[in-house]
């Protein structure tokens, strides 16, 4: 976890206050300060405006230590999006988006007429995998039968590897000839 550079300084800036704090009181305790210290604390607290002064002080050390604190506890991290592949009698079986969306760009660049690929994933409340595709093609390309072959290489391959209902294979051709060739080899 890193600290922005203000929480850094609010978190050492309250750590050296609660040292110093930790040294006057053993430095009393041990009676290296005398007592005329302790009456000469006393002395000027007697004055309103002495009080107020301390009162202020403490509170604005007060939130700094509250902000700290704040900026060091852990955060809640989103789950991650998952999709039930499988329950069984032993438990459930699950793949994170992330994963399924590696299946699908393997499946898509194994196809030669692809230069690029985006996709997104969701799933229906059926369970069954919804996939759009946005490619970019190479300039010899044609588009119509690239596009069912990948629709039904990409349902192939997530049904096989995955074995989840692929209800829905949605194909955008974004660019065709455009662009370097990107593919990952």
């Amino acid at each position: 976890m890193k600290l922005r550079a203000l929480d850094r300084f609010l978190l050492a800036l309250c750590l050296l206050l609660l040292i110093a704090a930790c040294l006057v009181a053993v430095l009393v305790g041990v009676g290296v300060l005398q007592r005329a210290f302790v009456d000469m604390f006393n002395a000027c607290m007697s004055a309103w405006y002495n009080r107020l002064a301390l009162c202020v002080v403490a509170l604005v050390f007060a939130l700094c230590a509250l902000r700290a604190i704040v900026a060091i506890s852990p955060k809640n991290a989103p789950a991650a999006e998952t999709v039930t592949l499988k329950t069984t009698e032993n438990g459930t079986i699950m793949m994170t988006m992330d994963a399924l969306d590696t299946l699908v760009q393997k499946s898509v660049r194994g196809n030669a007429a692809v230069r690029d690929a985006r996709s997104e994933e969701t799933v229906g409340e059926q369970g069954e995998v919804k996939i759009r595709l946005r490619l970019n093609l190479a300039a010899d390309a044609v588009a119509p039968e690239v596009c069912m072959s990948v629709q039904q290489g990409v349902r192939d391959y997530v049904q096989e590897k995955a074995g989840l209902n692929v209800a829905d294979v949605e194909v955008l051709v974004n660019q065709v000839g455009g662009g370097a060739l990107t593919r990952v080899g």
